[in-house]
C-alpha cells in the first residue's frame, strides 16, 4: 500500500474512533471508566505514531521520486 493510501486510511480510521467516543455510552447515565478511557488514548496514541511512520514514508518516497527525475534529465542532456 502507498503511503499516501496509509495516511487517507489512517486519517479515516481515526476519524470513525473519535466519532464514536464522542457519541458516548447508550444509557447516558453510564460513564466511561478508566480503561476505556485508557483504551482511547492508546488508539491515539498508536495512530499519531501510524500517520508520523506513514508521513515519513511519503516524505522519502517524494524524494526518491524527484531525484530519480532530475538524474533522468541530466542523463538526457548531449555530452558538449
Amino acid at each position: 500500500m502507498k503511503p499516501k493510501e496509509k495516511l487517507i486510511l489512517i486519517g479515516l480510521f481515526m476519524f470513525a474512533w473519535i466519532g464514536l467516543w464522542m457519541t458516548g455510552p447508550e444509557n447516558p447515565d453510564n460513564k466511561y471508566t478508566e480503561w476505556q478511557i485508557a483504551v482511547f488514548i492508546a488508539v491515539l496514541v498508536i495512530g499519531f505514531v501510524a500517520t508520523v511512520r506513514a508521513w515519513s514514508q511519503h516524505i522519502q518516497q517524494r524524494d526518491a521520486d524527484r531525484l530519480k527525475e532530475i538524474l533522468k534529465r541530466r542523463d538526457r542532456r548531449p555530452n558538449r
